[in-house]
């Protein structure tokens, strides 16, 4: 004798769980970094004066984290402290700034 197929009809009936809810992915989610280009100079400075720094921007190449094409946070590739928009959340790309940093220089 075969064994009995085992069919959906022949489960015990369960609770019904809801299927998982889709979450929508917002353009604005993605990150970019990159190194800073020459135009980056306005979005850096503009970062300086909202975190409320006095002096001189370090000099040098930069590497830099957008999102939807704006410049929220940015670091100097060879050292001193990442800047970032202080009204966005951007911890997370501050990480991200540092690791590429890391990466970049081998440090």
């Amino acid at each position: 004798m075969l064994p009995q197929r085992t069919t959906n009809r022949n489960l015990d009936p369960s609770p019904a769980i809801a299927p998982p809810t889709p979450v929508a992915a917002h353009t604005g989610d993605s990150v970019t970094i990159r190194r800073s280009a020459p135009g980056d100079g306005h979005a850096i400075a503009r970062l300086l004066r909202l975190e409320d720094r006095r002096g001189r921007a370090p000099s040098g190449p930069y590497v830099v984290a957008e999102r939807a094409g704006e410049v929220l946070a940015a670091m100097p590739l060879f050292g001193g402290p990442a800047v970032a928009d202080p009204f966005r959340k951007s911890s997370d790309l501050v990480e991200m700034l540092e690791l590429r940093a890391r990466q970049l220089t081998g440090r």
